[in-house]
């Protein structure tokens, strides 16, 4: 009775848009046997739809897809296999997902290569490496407090972890350098910003 249940296709999916309720009939269903379920209450984002992941939301439905069996997609997996990281977050789905996996140490240190944090300014992602910290009063009064090399300040809670992958929380000698230049940069400029007065007086 199991294998038939776990082969017919009657379980919800989840939608790949994240804005659609799973339970809408445009759904479409799978069987159990093809599917993953993620961790209870993650908050996933957009994936490459290279595997399905059935709706497990409910308690009584995620009892019964783990009684038939269906595969758990560890967090690693999907976040390195399946989403499919944008270019320009659109979304506060995207900076909950970071969150989440941001608790992650494992995650957090293959994140270092990758352009999916987002900046103070625009809705552009950088690399972690390309980003510093609004907080530290040095680096605001180098690069101005309107800049897009800030990391947003949603995400002030984990520099001490990003600090571990490059992100600039703290002056040593790579980001005394990296403040030289900028200074230097500024100098050269016939009508620096407002900000850059006093750096240059």
């Amino acid at each position: 009775m199991d294998f038939n249940l776990r082969s017919l296709p009657i379980w919800p999916t989840l939608s790949n848009s994240l804005h659609e309720d799973s339970s809408d009939s445009t759904t479409p269903l799978k069987p159990a046997s093809c599917g993953y379920i993620l961790p209870k209450n993650f908050h996933r984002y957009k994936t490459n739809d290279t595997n399905v992941f059935l709706d497990a939301s409910n308690d009584f439905d995620r009892k019964i897809l783990t009684n038939l069996n269906v595969r758990l997609r560890d967090i690693y997996s999907f976040t390195f296999e399946d989403v499919e990281f944008p270019k320009i977050w659109d979304c506060y789905y995207y900076f909950n997902f970071l969150k989440e996996i941001l608790n992650n140490p494992r995650i957090v240190q293959n994140l270092r290569n990758y352009r999916c944090f987002p900046n103070a300014i625009t809705r552009n992602l950088k690399k972690i490496t390309e980003l510093y910290d609004y907080n530290n009063l040095v680096f605001r009064t180098v690069f101005g407090g309107d800049s897009d090399v800030f990391l947003h300040n949603d995400f002030s809670t984990y520099a001490h972890t990003l600090s571990h992958i490059g992100f600039k929380n703290k002056i040593n000698q790579v980001t005394f350098k990296e403040c030289a230049e900028k200074i230097e940069e500024l100098q050269e400029e016939q009508d620096p910003p407002t900000y850059a007065v006093e750096v240059l007086s």
